[in-house]
């Protein structure tokens, strides 16, 4: 269990990394309402529990990515209290990205094929500036093999800014296997690293209690059917702010509170959820002979925070044990650079 969450928050960070079937590759998982079934919390623990991460995350995985992300905020002069611009910025990302990870660095791949729409508009309301505007938009290839990063570009860039030089190129990352020993204990333990958000989603998921919490709160169903079981953690705004005391039970040791000490955590509990104008959030685990199968994240979020407004929807979809896509034939064939991304910071 706490491999199987972790995994869920890496995929959700890392943002670019069968047995479900040709067909379904990419797509969210769907329940069949007919093979629902009741699990205590302690048998869903143990099978999920069965599921081995560190073997499974050394097979190739396919990441499916369908996003589209806002950010609006306007901007008043903390002086004359005058709204000054509003801002924005919109990005809508397609991506499929497939990962084959190993001990031995010459052996690990990456095939990532994107397309991206990003714009950043200012808009000025009460100075003569003139308003801004910059789009990117196009596709974006990137592959690693052999110790090589590869992209293949081709955008179109407005504005001032040139995200990135369109053409095929590669730079030699220096990544020997050394290095590569340093990072790669396990697979498990590189994503840890790579994530941190100050929140430990073992400690956090992987017990009794929180599992009695979901369950009470109608937050986790399960299905059966055959030896393949499918976990769906659905959780919205209404559901956490119904279920408050609950959910500090879980999550916290209240052993010896008071109505008080619930009061006042729980307030805080709830201005931190109200910042959110909408949370649907929609997580499915299906797993098959102890192997987990596919996991989906499916998330319609508004989020006001700091007079600044983040919208968030679409969905994410990881396919385990996928057959790795050929490499392009002419990647000898792209020139070598130094810095292909330079404009992005790297």
């Amino acid at each position: 269990m706490k491999k199987l969450i972790s995994l869920g928050l890496f995929f959700i960070a890392l943002f670019v990394l069968s047995a479900c079937g040709g067909d379904t590759l990419g797509e969210f998982p769907e329940v069949n309402e007919s093979k629902k079934v009741d699990m205590t919390a302690e048998e869903m623990n143990t099978l999920l529990s069965t599921v081995d991460m560190e073997v499974q995350m050394e097979e190739a995985m396919l990441l499916s990515i369908d996003l589209d992300m806002s950010l609006d905020q306007e901007y008043i002069n903390p002086f004359t209290r005058i709204k000054e611009y509003d801002m924005s910025v919109d990005l809508v990302l397609s991506s499929k990205t497939y990962i084959s990870l190993s001990d031995q660095i010459d052996e690990v791949a990456v095939i990532s094929n994107n397309t991206i729409e990003l714009s950043n508009t200012v808009d000025y309301v009460s100075t003569a500036m003139t308003d801004e505007e910059e789009t990117v938009e196009g596709d974006l290839d990137v592959y690693f093999a052999n110790q090589f990063l590869y992209y293949n570009a081709d955008m179109t860039t407005s504005g001032d800014t040139e995200l990135i030089e369109n053409g095929k190129y590669k730079m030699n990352l220096g990544i020997t296997q050394s290095i590569w020993d340093e990072l790669f204990v396990s697979p498990e333990d590189l994503a840890g690293d790579y994530l941190d958000i100050g929140v430990n989603p073992d400690e956090l998921l992987d017990t009794i209690e929180m599992m009695d919490y979901l369950i009470e709160a109608g937050m986790i169903s399960s299905y059966k059917d055959g030896s393949t079981y499918t976990f769906m953690i659905n959780i919205t705004k209404e559901k956490l702010l119904s279920n408050l005391n609950s959910l500090l039970d879980a999550t916290t040791d209240t052993t010896g509170w008071t109505e008080a000490d619930y009061f006042e955590y729980s307030f805080d509990l709830q201005r931190s959820i109200n910042e959110f104008d909408k949370l649907e959030l929609s997580v499915i685990y299906v797993i098959e002979d102890d192997k987990l199968q596919k996991f989906g994240i499916d998330m319609d979020v508004e989020l006001n925070q700091g007079g600044m407004m983040i919208n968030i929807s679409g969905q994410i979809v990881v396919d385990m044990n996928v057959e790795l896509p050929d490499l392009p034939k002419d990647l000898d064939e792209y020139d070598l650079t130094d810095s292909p991304l330079g404009a992005l910071g790297f």
